[in-house]
C-alpha cells in the first residue's frame, strides 16, 4: 500500500461518461442514481436514472439493491463522489461517474428532459450554438450577444 492509500484509503471506483454509456448498452445494466436536486434533474438526466438527491440518500438507501452495480451521477462529479462514498461504506457496489452530467452532455450522449417548457424557450439559442443537448441548461449557458 502506498502512502496516499494509507492516508486516504483505496481509490474511488469510477467510470467516465463514455464507459457508463457502454455499460448502459449491456444486458446487465447498472442502476444510475442521480443525486442532484429535482429542478436540476428536470432540466436533463440520463434516461434510466433514478433521482435521489444527496440530502435524502442516507434515508432512502434501503430502497436500493445491494446485488446490483450502482453508478452515482451529479452535475460535475462532486456530489456523486460523496454519494459513492456513502454507499460503499454501507456495503453497496457503487461507482462514481467522473465529470457528471457536464461530461455526459459534453460527449453528446442522450438525456431525457422533463421540462419541455424550458427546452422550448431555449431551443433557438442552443441550436444556434450547434449543441447536441438542448435540455440541460446548467451545462452551458451561452453568453448574451447584442445582435443589434
Amino acid at each position: 500500500m502506498n502512502l496516499l492509500q494509507s492516508l486516504f484509503g483505496p481509490p474511488m471506483p469510477s467510470v467516465n461518461a463514455a464507459e457508463l454509456n457502454e455499460k448502459l448498452k449491456a444486458p446487465k445494466r447498472p442502476l444510475v442514481v442521480d443525486v442532484r436536486q429535482p429542478e436540476e434533474f428536470r432540466t436533463g438526466h440520463i434516461t434510466s436514472a433514478k433521482l435521489i438527491p444527496l440530502g435524502e440518500l442516507s434515508r432512502r438507501m434501503k430502497d436500493l439493491p445491494k446485488d446490483k452495480e450502482i453508478v452515482c451521477v451529479c452535475a460535475t462529479g462532486s456530489r456523486s463522489r460523496s454519494a459513492t462514498k456513502m454507499l460503499l461504506r454501507a456495503g453497496y457496489n457503487a461507482i462514481n461517474m467522473k465529470g457528471g452530467m457536464m461530461s455526459w452532455s459534453g460527449n453528446g450522449f442522450t438525456t431525457k428532459c422533463k421540462n419541455q417548457k424550458l427546452r422550448s424557450l431555449y431551443f433557438g439559442v442552443f441550436d444556434s450554438y450547434n449543441l447536441r443537448n438542448l435540455c440541460d441548461l446548467r451545462i452551458m449557458v451561452p453568453p448574451l450577444h447584442n445582435h443589434g
